[in-house]
């Protein structure tokens, strides 16, 4: 298994943190997606706070992820998707 898949708000908006808590020195060994788009007060893909759980889970991870995804885009009409590189 070299690839890994999460998103922030599994595990109770934990799962990076115990990711890299259980995983820790090897993190770097393995390929890492994840998912934002959702957050404690519900779904939401406001670019700013996008961006704010990207650099999130950069930071919570420890590494920057490999692949970042919005999580279920479809379930939000609020905002137009802007596809594109995002560097973090």
């Amino acid at each position: 298994m070299t690839a890994l898949d999460t998103a922030y708000d599994y595990d109770h908006f934990a799962s990076h943190r115990t990711l890299r808590g259980v995983v820790g020195d090897l993190l770097p060994q393995f390929s890492i997606s994840t998912k934002i788009g959702y957050f404690p007060d519900g779904h939401d893909l406001d670019p700013v706070r996008l961006r704010r759980a990207a650099e999130r889970a950069a930071e919570d991870l420890g590494r920057v992820p490999n692949t970042l995804l919005l999580h279920n885009p479809e379930a939000s009409g609020t905002y137009p998707l802007i596809l594109g590189k995002v560097e973090i």
